[in-house]
């Protein structure tokens, strides 16, 4: 089922977020662009949606409706 609300605030610290990755098995090389935004200090970000698009189409991933879904592996158009 889709979510109407959902909320996040993205790790800002390169080191919170290489712990993070690696207490996930996530392989960090799918990160290394997401990484280096934290290594040189971009800004910190969060985001909210209410994915109202996706509920009225019934999709169940937010890629499926975007024109340039971001994800590991594939975080640049």
């Amino acid at each position: 089922m889709c979510e109407i609300i959902g909320s996040s605030v993205r790790v800002d610290d390169e080191k919170e977020l290489l712990q993070c990755i690696k207490e996930h098995g996530v392989k960090e090389t799918e990160y290394c662009e997401y990484i280096d935004l934290r290594r040189y200090s971009h800004g910190k970000t969060s985001g909210m949606g209410l994915s109202v698009d996706r509920m009225l189409l019934d999709l169940h991933s937010i890629c499926e409706i975007v024109t340039f879904p971001r994800y590991p592996g594939r975080l640049t158009p």
